[in-house]
């Protein structure tokens, strides 16, 4: 992918362009994605087998089981695809297996950042969803941050505040449609459970399985949200210039 360029902040070209980083990287995102949410898939399976039955305090959404390892597999997930994505955003290029090491390796080392984040993010959407949309708006580009900037969590959140800082209704829509896909993908999956499921697989499988296919291209696009918030307010970065005349 050529060196990525943003004279604006457009909600478009961020979806555009990380549905397409999405699909053209899928080698490398469907292995790591695998990895994030294997914990909602063992929740699954644990409460299929009814051995262990805990359902958190339900808020206004109702979050099971499920959807709270969901939320914070795909949180933990965006550590890393951040590697990879930005590797293309800036012009570079690196194999498959170049990719997926430095993706485990950044999923590993910066999966506090994304757990804690998606934590008060979930935690907002339980107690009031105004406050959970707030801070997502906020806290939207604090993992590319941390593993781009190799920042702990505290400067991760501070810089996210900083570079989403007059964006953020821009951001919020930018959510709002990804939840829209979020919400086709499960009435597909959903769908395709009901046809071929025939009671041999448990539906959260299924849904799973969108909530992976959903959770890799919102991962994605806040990435590219990082790349184009960053460059607009600081130019290109000095490992970007360099790529230029590699």
């Amino acid at each position: 992918m050529p060196l990525r360029h943003a004279a604006r902040f457009s909600l478009g070209s961020a979806f555009a362009t990380g549905a397409r980083l999405y699909v053209g990287n899928l080698p490398v995102i469907l292995p790591i994605s695998l990895v994030a949410f294997a914990p909602a898939f063992a929740v699954i399976a644990i409460d299929a087998r009814d051995v262990f039955q805990f359902e958190i305090p339900r808020g206004i959404w109702g979050l099971d089981n499920r959807e709270v390892a969901s939320l914070l597999g795909g949180v933990w997930l965006q550590t890393g695809l951040v590697p990879c994505v930005m590797t293309r955003l800036e012009g570079g290029y690196s194999s498959v297996g170049e990719d997926l090491v430095e993706s485990v390796r950044s999923l590993m080392r910066f999966a506090y950042v994304g757990l804690i984040g998606g934590a008060l993010v979930l935690a907002g959407f339980l107690a009031l969803v105004v406050p959970g949309f707030i801070l997502a708006t906020m806290l939207w580009v604090a993992v590319p941050s941390a593993v781009v900037e190799q920042q702990g969590l505290l400067n991760a959140l501070r810089r996210s505040f900083e570079l989403t800082r007059g964006h953020r209704f821009r951001i919020l829509a930018l959510i709002l449609l990804i939840a829209v896909v979020g919400g086709v993908a499960d009435l597909v999956f959903a769908a395709i459970a009901a046809l071929i499921g025939m009671g041999l697989v448990s539906p959260d499988v299924f849904l799973q399985c969108a909530g992976i296919v959903v959770w890799s291209l919102l991962g994605t696009i806040a990435v590219v949200c990082y790349h184009d918030l960053r460059l607009l307010k600081e130019g290109p970065s000095a490992r970007s210039v360099a790529r230029v005349f590699d």
